[in-house]
């Protein structure tokens, strides 16, 4: 695997969604943002197929995601 360098947000603190999609583009080599959008969009719908369903997804290098059921909690203003 080798290392990707990444630009920083304009922002400095979050990419927006067309920052997302050509950054995403740039690392992985696409030819377009359009098939970036598209890879993106496929991936989510995946993830959340599975999480419905109950699966835990693990993704390397940043964690596992799962949908876990919690008691109802008292909310206050």
């Amino acid at each position: 695997v080798k290392a990707v360098k990444v630009s920083k947000p304009k922002n400095g603190v979050q990419y927006s969604q067309s920052e997302f999609y050509e950054v995403m583009r740039e690392a992985a080599g696409l030819d377009s943002r359009r098939v970036a959008k598209d890879l993106y969009a496929s991936f989510a719908g995946m993830i959340q197929a599975a999480l419905k369903k109950g699966y835990r997804v693990p993704l390397p290098g940043i964690g596992k995601i799962q949908v876990r059921q919690t008691k109802a909690r008292i909310g206050r203003n």
